[in-house]
């Protein structure tokens, strides 16, 4: 975690510094995801019986919540890149999951929003229960964007995606956008 913090903090100093950066907007969201998460069955691991509580995660699909912060900026082609980090927990007590994402995304903007497609790729840890081990899993998660300008430089968004690579599952959430440039005015 302290990797995607310093990683995060290093993409906004860049973009704070960045000379073409009136031609390169940015966004910042803040939002919260709800997730189903099913984790991937692991071929090397056979447990007949456990005493320690169950370190293995459960076959079964859980229920998380998570807060999400991204920040992108954006190219002259409609393309853009940056980052997130998640943190968040199961409805198990003593649950949590956290994770670090590239973004590359694509979106159209007009005078009402955008709409737009984007992969999130990178690294997701969960600990099923308090008293199991932490699972690691590279995550592949394709997503449609959509956000509403609701102030020259603030819009209300949701997303949806489904994980394609690691533990399998779905999300969908609303967020929080804060932009750099009024209505996408560089386009």
């Amino acid at each position: 975690m302290r990797r995607a913090l310093a990683l995060a903090l290093l993409v906004v100093a860049a973009c704070a510094f960045d000379p073409q950066r009136a031609i390169r907007p940015a966004r910042f969201t803040v939002g919260m995801n709800a997730q189903r998460i099913t984790p991937a069955p692991d071929p090397t691991t056979v447990t007949a019986r456990t005493t320690d509580g169950g370190s293995a995660p459960p076959s079964a699909s859980s229920n998380a919540v998570a807060m999400s912060g991204q920040f992108t900026m954006s190219t002259r082609d409609h393309l853009y890149l940056g980052g997130e980090v998640e943190a968040g927990r199961l409805a198990d007590p003593g649950s949590n999951l956290a994770g670090a994402y590239g973004i590359i995304g694509a979106e159209g903007v007009s005078h009402v929003g955008s709409l737009g497609v984007e992969l999130a790729t990178g690294w997701r840890g969960v600990r099923y229960t308090i008293d199991s081990n932490e699972v690691n899993d590279a995550i592949v998660q394709p997503r449609v964007r959509g956000q509403l300008w609701v102030s020259p430089q603030v819009t209300l968004g949701a997303a949806a995606g489904a994980t394609l690579v690691g533990d399998r599952g779905w999300m969908a959430g609303v967020y929080l956008g804060v932009h750099s440039s009024l209505f996408g005015a560089f386009r």
